[in-house]
This record gives C-alpha cells, structure tokens and sequence, in this order.
C-alpha cells in the first residue's frame, strides 16, 4: 500500500513541475554611421529557447547584425541598405524562466 500511494504521489509530484526555459533580456545600442544618430533600445524579443546556449547565440547574431537604411521616394519604399560603418552593442543575458 505503502507503495502505491508512493507512486500515485510521484506521479502527481511530476505533473506539477513547470515547464523552463530562457528568455534573452538586456539592451543594445547602435551606431548606424556618420548619418543618422545612435540610439538604444531593449532587447524585447519574446523568443524562448530550452536551451541556454541557443539563447546566447541569439544574442550573438544581434551583436554581430549591422543597421540598415530603408527610405521612401515619393510614397515608394526603396530596396534596403546596409549601414558600411554600423556599429552594434549589444549588453545582455539570458534569464532562466518558469511557466
């Protein structure tokens, strides 16, 4: 009996845990060239990887990203360019999270 009730309580015990995962949080700043001014904003990005090495690589491609230009000519949107001498920082980290 002694066992049963063990492994209906076990079972129940597995079921509760929660489901974890991480969040990449932290905030970038960039450069976008002799142009346009810097800026900054916060890394909202509502992905969540299962594993912490995925999540650190996310925040390497941002880091590694470069600004683009987009403009208008008469209401038309011009293909995108690539900033040549963008600089992007990125501070930053992965937060472990529960559901």
């Amino acid at each position: 009996m002694k066992k049963l009730f063990l492994a209906v309580l076990l079972l129940a015990a597995a079921s509760v845990q929660a489901a974890e995962f991480y969040v990449p949080t932290g905030v970038m700043a960039v450069y976008p060239g002799i142009v346009n001014e810097p800026y900054s904003a916060p890394l909202d990005n509502r992905l969540k990887f299962a594993d912490k090495d995925d999540c650190d690589k996310a925040i390497e491609e941002i880091a590694k990203s470069k600004a683009i230009y987009v403009s208008t000519d008469n209401g038309t949107q011009r293909p995108e360019q690539d900033a040549a001498t963008s600089i992007v920082v990125v501070a930053g980290a992965c937060i472990k999270q529960s559901e």
